[in-house]
C-alpha cells in the first residue's frame, strides 16, 4: 500500500486484479507515487486475442485463423509486421481498443484508484510475455518485480506524468532510482 498525494491510500495488487480480468490483458502493472495525484500503468496486451483483434480488422499478415495462434511458426514474424512495426494510426487503432477493455474493468474501482494513462507494451517474446524473469522483471514465482519495472519504465512514466499535467521537476529523485 501507499499513499498518493492527496492522502489516499491505494492497495496496488487489487488495482491490478481489477485490470488483469480484461480478457485482452496478459501482463498489467500498475505504479503510483506518493508526490503524484493518480496512478499510471504497463500493459501487455495478450498475443492471441490481440492478434485475433487485428485479423477481424485485417491488420493480421496472414488471412488463416490459425496463424494468430501463439505457438503458429510465424507468429512472431507477423507479430513484428502488425503490431511492433504498424503505422502509427493503426497503433492508435490497436490502443483504442486496448484501453477500451480496460476502463470497462474499472467498475469497482474508486475514482482515485482507476488508472489514468498506460504504456502499451507490446515487445512480446515467443511466450507472449514482456515482463520475464530473463529481463529480472519478474520472480521465479512469477511476481512483478517493481523496482526494476521502475527502471524500465521511468522516462516512459515521467513524461506521462507531465503529459496529464503533473510535471516532474528534473531533479526530482523517485524512490530507487539511480
Amino acid at each position: 500500500m501507499f499513499k498518493l498525494s492527496q492522502g489516499e491510500y491505494v492497495a496496488i495488487e487489487r488495482v491490478e486484479q481489477a485490470y488483469q480480468k480484461a480478457g485482452m490483458v496478459g501482463q498489467v502493472w500498475c505504479y503510483g507515487n506518493s508526490f503524484k495525484s493518480f496512478l499510471l500503468g504497463v500493459v501487455v496486451p495478450a498475443a492471441e486475442p490481440t492478434a485475433a483483434f487485428l485479423l477481424s480488422k485485417g491488420y493480421w499478415p496472414r488471412s488463416e485463423k490459425e496463424s494468430t495462434k501463439l505457438a503458429a511458426e510465424t507468429f512472431q514474424a507477423d507479430w513484428k509486421t502488425a503490431v511492433i512495426d504498424a503505422d502509427p494510426a493503426r497503433k492508435a487503432e490497436l490502443r483504442a481498443w486496448v484501453l477500451e477493455n480496460l476502463r470497462a474493468q474499472e467498475k469497482g474501482l474508486k475514482g482515485f484508484e482507476r488508472v489514468k494513462d498506460w504504456v502499451i507494451a507490446t515487445d512480446i517474446n515467443g511466450m507472449g510475455m514482456v515482463f520475464t524473469e530473463q529481463n529480472d522483471t519478474l520472480t521465479p514465482t512469477f511476481k512483478l518485480r517493481r523496482p526494476q519495472l521502475l527502471q524500465k519504465y521511468i522516462q516512459q512514466l515521467k513524461q506521462m506524468y507531465a503529459d496529464n499535467g503533473e510535471p516532474v521537476a528534473p531533479d526530482e529523485k523517485w524512490p530507487g532510482e539511480v
